[in-house]
């Protein structure tokens, strides 16, 4: 049968830095400690204490609390920050204003601008109606005038014009070969100025166009550097027009 011998355990030193590393029991435990103390500094939550007299040799980055008599860093009682700049900054939260909505009504549209107000606009809201401006579907009454840019459709020598009052109303182009007019694809009033250039051919009308027989003004011709004024309606699907010569 063997005997059982008993060892006797040392005692772990970690008061003594000199034999810590005699020992990796002895090294370890004073690590772990270490590291205790460290977790029970970082978990602490005393309050930070009072000061009457500011810190002596502060840094940027340092906090203390002033008691606002003895030592008033210039906001009364409080925390403080010391700043780059060797300033004692309050660490009092800042008031923020949330901007509520406008109880105003929207503005109409006019020269834009960048605007100041910090108030905002309800998902909702509608703008009112600009009476200055003419409205698409028309119905109302029109004061003043208008001044109108005439639309160049260049040379015509063949093919076909159809003429489009989204081009313009007032229209111009050089007759400087044989070509057709064809009838406005919408209803319309169209005023067409035609110069015959050198090589001008009378145009051909559209048989879609309602005349009648010698009822459609002064007649065209071919001779160069006249000019004639095409005045096209179309009224409920039903084209027409005049013809005005210039000279």
């Amino acid at each position: 049968m063997v005997a059982y011998r008993a060892r006797k355990v040392k005692g772990i030193q970690t008061k003594d830095h000199d034999v810590l590393g005699q020992s990796v029991v002895d090294l370890s435990k004073y690590v772990e400690d270490e590291f205790a103390e460290v977790a029970r500094a970082l978990q602490a939550t005393d309050k930070e204490p009072v000061l009457n007299v500011a810190p002596p040799k502060p840094r940027a980055g340092t906090i203390a609390v002033a008691d606002g008599t003895n030592w008033n860093p210039g906001n009364g009682e409080g925390p403080y920050y010391y700043d780059q700049t060797g300033t004692w900054k309050p660490l009092t939260p800042v008031a923020v204003t949330v901007p509520g909505p406008s109880t105003t009504l929207p503005l109409m549209d006019g020269t834009a601008a960048v605007g100041t107000s910090l108030l905002y606009a309800r998902a909702d809201h509608v703008h009112p109606t600009d009476t200055s401006r003419m409205a698409v579907a028309g119905g109302q009454t029109i004061t003043g005038g208008f001044n109108f840019t005439p639309a160049n459709l260049g040379t015509i020598s063949s093919g076909t014009l159809t003429p489009n009052p989204l081009t313009a109303n007032y229209q111009y182009y050089t007759n400087n070969g044989a070509h057709t007019i064809a009838v406005p694809g919408s209803d319309c009033a169209i005023d067409i100025l035609m110069t015959n250039g050198a090589s001008a051919v009378i145009p051909t009308f559209s048989g879609s166009y309602t005349v009648a027989s010698g009822n459609t003004g002064d007649a065209l011709t071919a001779t160069s550097a006249s000019k004639f004024i095409i005045s096209i309606r179309r009224i409920n699907a039903i084209s027409t027009y005049v013809i005005k010569a210039l000279q």
